[in-house]
């Protein structure tokens, strides 16, 4: 066994439930205007995949590389941190 379910290749939840969790989330994590952008989206879906096919978290430079971002454009984007503010949106947790 891997650790976790089994990836379905949905990138965020679809309903609208989940949603709005996700966006009650980014204002509690001091996401500037308390909305997710599109590169928001981009990070929390690449979290939450690489989650569910390894059953790790990645670390904030494997996000960086793969969003091809800049740490500090990461850190602009979830002023909390990527394991306090970008982890937790999606609903993960870090061990």
């Amino acid at each position: 066994m891997t650790g976790g379910p089994a990836y379905t290749g949905s990138p965020l939840p679809t309903c609208h439930a989940a949603q709005a969790d996700a966006g009650h989330r980014a204002f509690e994590m001091k996401i500037p205007g308390g909305k997710l952008g599109k590169q928001h989206r981009q990070v929390t879906r690449f979290l939450r995949r690489t989650f569910y096919k390894t059953g790790k978290v990645p670390t904030a430079a494997e996000t960086c590389e793969a969003n091809d971002l800049e740490i500090r454009e990461l850190e602009a984007l979830f002023p909390d941190g990527c394991h306090r503010g970008a982890v937790k949106i999606p609903g993960l947790r870090v061990r």
